[in-house]
């Protein structure tokens, strides 16, 4: 590690005076007498130092010369807003004259400071052993709370102020590619190999990215952007008793939902002394919990975790060939991202999805799946070591908490139920955002489970009608159970359909049997539903199957080929 002088080049005050400091502090606080204290030199930044009083232990964390006081600001709001929530743990801080950033004067200058309570475990960075499976499971699913929930976070990181303060990250995932172009000069032959096809993956990545965005910027299918930590690794993850305490905020950010867990899957997943088949089935895994909670970039996850592979074996390799680091930690990232890209090049990861059902068109929820599937092989592979039962638990308390949170409303349902309203959240803000020259296509089955009166769908018929309202051309088919057809008419939902008056709605119902009868084998294809926007992506329904909600096309034959069946079906309808 970095000797005692290193560290104290990242502060106004000088070694023999640190004693001194850390008195003053203890009595602001109105803490018990110094008994000892010692720099910490892994898991924390700035300038850290263990406090023990004759009562408690505490780290004081010493702000480094390079922050700005905005900056410094910046980390204790986001400091703050964190020690207010209850999905992750973090250590407790204290606070002076209730304010959280502690200042005191050394030489006429101002030292900002902080105080939390020592967790008195050890980093995973410093065990001496490799993580369970099931505490990384545990950790996987805190960092889904800590994206998805953290609303009060996203929404002071959505703060140009909040972004102008944001402290420069070269590990960040959104500087990979400026960083690679400043310091891949200094790599060797071998590693420049490792890592120029992971960039010409992140290049594409974000051109389909690009791409998307501009092509559907009206519709819902980017990724989300949620609040991220950004530096979950070992160093940053302690352990006390089994239960992970998260530290170090300083380079929180908004940005795509999935680097967060990329992060995690390079570092801790990637254990001490792990074959390349033995990290693969731990990234199918957590691929698995991915794709039961919904986020979007599973298919992209062992891709995604290259990229952070590729980023710590260059910073690492420029900190050791320019600026001469040889410190235990650096050493560690940088063989550890050489191994990550080579066990990711040995499995052929890289720009391919880990389970050979996800299709590149899936954006929506998810794709289909076989009985054969990769899907079943990972279940089942969970199943024999016993984590089922505990990951469901996991997936129910996931989405409790989405659910209150999303409506602050108090909602009991659980999964498999949760998975409906989620689906329904992205349906929203898709009709919400179709242009005013766009074009919505729908064939609606209305079976018992479908627009019975549900609060979601009472809010989906709303959106549709203010669609129409602003001109929106929409053509619909509501397919009805034989000798059902007036109970359907007579629908709250759908009579608003019926009762509307403008020319940009093509209306018309059809039997369930007559459907059948004029589509045949092509009856499957759009049974229980298609919705079609804008004729770019088609969102297919699936009410069959609790674990799948549906999955989307993009693909231009098959979406022209939905609107072929519709206008077969309108032409036999009533």
């Amino acid at each position: 590690m970095e000797n005692i002088f290193n560290y104290f080049t990242r502060v106004k005050f000088r070694e023999e005076d640190l004693p001194k400091i850390l008195n003053q502090i203890i009595e602001m606080y109105h803490f018990s007498s110094l008994k000892n204290y010692h720099i910490i030199e892994t898991g924390y930044e700035d300038f850290n130092v263990y406090l023990e009083t004759s009562h408690k232990k505490y780290v004081i964390k010493f702000f480094s010369n390079d922050r700005r006081l905005d900056n410094i600001n910046h980390y204790i709001k986001i400091i703050e807003i964190i020690s207010k929530q209850k999905y992750i743990h973090i250590p407790k801080v204290y606070y002076h004259d209730d304010r959280l950033l502690g200042e005191i004067d050394y030489n006429g200058k101002s030292i900002y400071f902080y105080v939390m309570e020592y967790i008195s475990g050890k980093t995973i960075y410093d065990l001496d052993k490799n993580v369970s499976l099931k505490t990384m499971i545990q950790i996987v699913f805190d960092i889904l709370k800590y994206n998805c929930i953290n609303t009060s976070l996203k929404n002071y990181l959505s703060l140009d102020s909040a972004k102008k303060n944001k402290q420069y990250d070269m590990w960040s995932y959104e500087n990979f590619l400026q960083e690679y172009q400043d310091k891949k000069k200094y790599l060797s032959e071998d590693d420049q190999n490792l890592i120029k096809p992971v960039v010409l993956y992140y290049q594409d990545m974000i051109k389909r990215y690009e791409s998307y965005n501009k092509k559907f910027h009206s519709l819902s299918v980017m990724p989300p952007f949620v609040s991220l930590h950004n530096d979950f690794i070992s160093t940053n993850i302690i352990l006390k008793n089994d239960v992970p305490y998260y530290i170090d905020f300083s380079v929180s950010s908004i940005a795509l939902n999935f680097i967060d867990i990329a992060i995690f899957g390079c570092d801790t997943v990637l254990k001490k002394d792990i074959s390349s088949s033995e990290y693969v089935r731990y990234l199918k895994i957590i691929s698995y919990i991915l794709y039961r909670v919904h986020i979007m970039e599973y298919n992209l996850y062992p891709s995604s975790v290259a990229v952070q592979h590729a980023i710590h074996l260059l910073i690492a390799n420029y900190y050791k060939v320019c600026e001469g680091v040889d410190a235990e930690e650096n050493e560690y990232f940088l063989n550890l991202g050489r191994m990550g890209l080579q066990y990711i090049e040995k499995e052929n990861l890289l720009n391919k999805p880990v389970f050979n059902w996800i299709k590149e068109d899936n954006w929506y929820l998810r794709s289909e799946l076989g009985e054969e599937s990769e899907y079943s092989k990972v279940r089942e592979d969970i199943i024999q070591l016993g984590l089922f039962e505990f990951i469901e638990e996991q997936i129910k308390e996931y989405y409790r908490l989405y659910n209150r949170n999303r409506d602050n409303q108090n909602y009991d349902k659980l999964y498999p139920d949760d998975l409906y309203h989620k689906g329904y959240d992205w349906l929203y803000s898709s009709i919400e955002n179709v242009s005013i020259d766009g074009v919505v296509m729908a064939i609606s089955f209305c079976n018992d489970n479908e627009w019975n009166g549900t609060h979601e769908e009472n809010i989906w018929t709303k959106l549709n009608m203010e669609a129409l309202n602003r001109g929106v051309i929409m053509k619909r088919v509501f397919v009805y159970p034989d000798n059902r057809k007036s109970l359907v008419l007579n629908n709250k939902d759908i009579s608003r359909f019926v009762h509307y008056k403008g020319n940009n709605l093509e209306l018309g119902f059809i039997s369930d049997t007559k459907i059948k009868e004029v589509l045949g084998d092509s009856y499957s294809k759009i049974y229980p539903g298609v919705l079609v926007f804008n004729q770019e992506i088609a969102f297919i329904d699936n009410n069959t199957d609790p674990e799948n909600r549906g999955y989307s096309v993009f693909d231009k034959d098959k979406i022209l080929n939905y609107y072929e069946l519709y206008d077969i079906v309108k032409s036999n309808c009533d």
